[in-house]
C-alpha cells in the first residue's frame, strides 16, 4: 500500500498494521507509523522516502527502510533491523522518482535491532541504539555512536567523531582528522589518514594509526597499537601492551605493567613506565633511526647501560627493563648512572648528581643540573656539564667541552698538562681533564692556554684567547675576538665575526702559523713583530705565501699583510 504526500509540508500517519510505502515528496514532511488498535503490532516492513526538504521519519515495528532525501532530516528506526539513509535513494517507485545523493545535516536513530545507516553528505548524527549496527557517516564531519552491541562504524571523509561504547566494535575513521573512542569490549580501531586522536577502553584492543600524526591513549587490557606513518604519540596505560611506532619519529609510553615497545623506523623516544619493559629502538630489520629511552617520569634514580651487541638490563627505577638497538638515554630527576657501550650514543642526565660514562664510539654527554661526572671513552666525545660543579674527563681521543649554553661568561685556564680550571657561568667549579677542545659561550669569555696543543672556539661576545706554547688552534666564531697565538705553530680560523689576530712570535723561524678566513668574518693584523713564513690556505687548496726578509713591522711590509681574505670553507683548516 502506498501513502504519498505532495510537494508541500505533509504529515502522513499509518495507523493500521501492514506493509506501506510512504513517500513525502517535496516539502518538510512528518512521516510516522503509529499502531492505534489495541493488541496490534507492525509485523511487516515499511518503506519511507522523505524526498526533498527537512523531513522527520519515525518507523515502528519490524525491518524498515527510510530515505531522508535532500535536506536536514531526522530518521528514527525504532524496533527491528532497519536501514536508514540520510540522503541517497535507491529505488524507483513510478511517479515517486529515484532519489539521488544530496547533502544535508541528518540525524539517524536506529533504535533497537541490527540497523544499517548511511549519513551521505553533510554533517550527520548517527545513533545506533541497541543491536549490532552498521553506520556509515559519508562525507562531512559526522558523529556516529554505536551504543550497545557489536557495531561497525565508518566515518568516511571529513573530521568525524566515532564512539564505540560497549561491545566488540570496529571503528574506521577514514580520511580527515578524526576522534575515535571505544569503551569496553574487544575493539579494533583504524584511524585512517589524517591527524587522529584515539582513546580505547577497558578491553583488549587493536589500534592502527595509518597515515598522519596520531595520538593514541589506551586503556586497561592487553592492547596492541601501531602508529603507522607520521610522528605519533602512543600511551599504553594499564595492562601488558604491545606498542609499535612504525615509520617516522614517534613517542611511545608503555604505562603500567610489563610492555613490549618497538620504535620502528625514525628517531623514536621510548618511556617504558612501570613494570619490566622490553624496549627495541628499531624493528630488528635494519630500520634506520636514532632512538632514546627516557626515565623523565621515574620516581627514583636509574641505572641504564646500553650496548649495540645485544640486550642489556637496567637497574634502580629501570629495574626489569631491557634495551636493544637503543642509541641514547635520558635520565630522571635523581642521581642516575648512564653507561654507554659501542656505537655513537647520547646521554642526558637532567637533574641530580649524575654519572655519565662513554663507551666505544663518538658519544655526546649532557649533564644537566647538579654536580655531574662526565667521563669520555676511547674515541672523540662531546661533553656539556651544564649548571653545577662538574667533573669532565675526556680520556683518550679528541674530546670537546662546550659552554655554548651557559647563561653568562666563562673563563677556562689550562693549569697543567691536560688539566683545566674553570670559573663563571656554567663553568663555575668545573674540573676539566684530558680535553682537547673548549667551546665558549655567547658572552665575553676568556681562554688561557699553556704548554701542549689546545683548540679554543669562541662564541658570540667579545672573547679573548691567549694560547701558550704548543701548536694551538684559535677559532673566532662570532662576536669580536682577540686571538693571541704565542709560541708554536698555531692555526687561526675566522669563521664569522670580527677577529683580531695578534701573534707574538711571527719572526720565530721555529713557528709556522696558518690563517683561514671565512667570507663571514673580518680579520686584520696588529703587532707583527716578525714573520718568517705565513701561509693562507683556501678551500680549493690554493696557497698564498708571504716570506719577509725585512722587519715586517715596517709600514711597507706590514701593508702587504693587513687585508681581508674571504675564503669559502673554513673547515678546510680544522684538523
Amino acid at each position: 500500500m502506498d501513502k504519498i504526500g505532495t510537494e508541500g509540508n505533509d504529515t502522513l500517519y499509518i495507523r493500521d498494521p501492514g506493509a506501506f510505502r510512504i513517500l513525502g515528496l517535496g516539502g518538510d514532511d512528518f512521516l510516522r507509523v503509529y499502531i492505534s488498535r489495541r493488541n496490534a503490532s507492525q509485523d511487516l516492513a515499511d518503506y519511507f522516502d522523505g524526498g526533498d526538504g527537512n523531513d522527520t521519519i519515525m518507523a515502528a515495528g519490524t525491518d524498515d527502510t527510510a530515505l531522508g532525501g535532500s535536506g536536514d532530516d531526522l530518521l528514527r528506526g525504532d524496533d527491528g533491523n532497519d536501514v536508514l539513509y540520510g540522503d541517497a535513494g535507491r529505488e524507483d517507485f513510478g511517479d515517486a522518482r529515484t532519489e539521488s545523493a544530496n547533502d544535508g545535516d541528518d540525524t539517524l536513530d536506529g533504535g533497537d535491532g541490527d540497523d544499517s545507516m548511511d549519513g551521505g553528505g553533510g554533517d550527520d548524527l548517527l545513533l545506533g541504539g541497541r543491536g549490532n549496527d552498521i553506520m556509515i557517516g559519508g562525507s562531512g564531519s559526522d558523529t556516529l555512536s554505536g551504543s550497545s552491541g557489536n557495531d561497525l562504524i565508518f566515518g568516511g571523509d571529513g573530521g568525524d567523531t566515532l564512539i564505540g561504547e560497549t561491545g566488540d566494535n570496529y571503528l574506521d575513521g577514514g580520511s580527515g582528522d578524526d576522534l575515535l573512542q571505544s569503551s569496553g569490549g574487544k575493539d579494533t580501531i583504524t584511524a585512517g589518514d589524517g591527524n587522529d586522536t584515539i582513546t580505547s577502553g577497558g578491553g583488549n584492543d587493536s589500534v592502527w594509526g595509518d597515515g598522519g600524526h596520531d595520538e593514541m591513549i589506551l586503556g586497561s587490557g592487553v592492547d596492541e597499537a601501531h602508529g603507522g606513518d607520521g610522528n605519533d604519540t602512543i600511551n599504553g596505560g594499564e595492562g601488558t601492551d604491545f606498542l609499535f611506532g612504525d615509520a617516522d619519529n614517534d613517542i611511545l609510553n608503555g604505562g603500567l605493567d610489563n610492555d613490549t615497545i618497538v620504535g620502528g623506523a625514525g628517531d623514536d623516544t621510548i618511556d617504558g613506565g612501570g613494570g619490566g619493559d622490553l624496549m627495541y629502538g628499531d624493528s630488528g630489520t635494519g630500520d634506520s633511526g636514532y632512538d632514546f629511552v627516557t626515565y623523565e617520569s621515574s620516581a627514583s634514580a636509574v641505572t641504564v647501560q646500553l650496548s649495540s651487541l645485544g640486550a642489556t638490563q637496567g637497574a634502580g627505577g629501570a629495574a626489569g627493563d631491557y634495551y636493544l638497538e637503543i642509541n641514547g638515554a635520558i635520565g630522571s630527576a635523581f642521581a642516575d648512572a648512564l653507561v654507554g657501550g659501542s656505537g655513537n650514543q647520547t646521554f642526558y642526565g637532567l637533574d641530580g648528581n649524575d654519572t655519565l660514562s662513554s663507551g666505544l664510539g663518538n658519544d655526546s654527554l649532557f649533564g644537566g643540573l647538579g654536580d655531574d661526572i662526565l667521563q669520555g671513552g676511547e674515541d672523540n666525545d662531546y661533553m656539556v656539564g651544564g649548571a653545577g660543579a662538574d667533573t669532565l674527563n675526556g680520556q683518550t681521543g679528541i674530546d670537546t667541552v662546550s659552554y655554548a649554553g651557559s647563561g653568562s661568561a666563562v673563563t677556562v685556564t689550562v693549569s697543567a698538562l691536560n688539566a683545566y680550571a674553570a670559573t663563571g657561568g656554567d663553568a663555575q667549579g668545573d674540573v676539566l681533564a684530558s680535553v682537547e677542545v673548549v667551546e665558549g659561550s655567547a658572552f665575553n669569555d676568556r681562554f688561557n692556554g699553556l704548554d701542549g696543543n689546545q683548540k679554543f672556539v669562541t662564541g658570540a661576545g667579545v672573547d679573548t684567547i691567549t694560547a701558550g706554547a704548543g701548536d694551538d688552534m684559535l677559532v673566532g666564531n662570532g662576536g669580536t675576538n682577540y686571538l693571541y697565538g704565542q709560541d708554536g705553530s698555531d692555526t687561526f680560523v675566522g669563521i664569522s665575526g670580527t677577529n683580531l689576530v695578534l701573534d707574538y712570535d711571527f719572526y720565530d723561524t721555529a713557528g709556522h702559523d696558518q690563517i683561514g678566513i671565512d667570507a663571514g668574518s673580518s680579520t686584520r693584523w696588529r703587532t707583527l713583530s716578525g714573520a718568517y713564513a705565513l701561509e693562507f690556505y683556501t678551500a680549493d687548496q690554493s696557497t698564498y705565501v708571504w716570506t719577509g726578509t725585512a722587519d715586517p713591522t715596517l709600514a711597507s711590509q706590514r701593508a702587504a699583510l693587513i687585508d681581508v681574505f674571504a675564503f669559502s670553507d673554513p673547515d678546510a683548516f680544522l684538523v
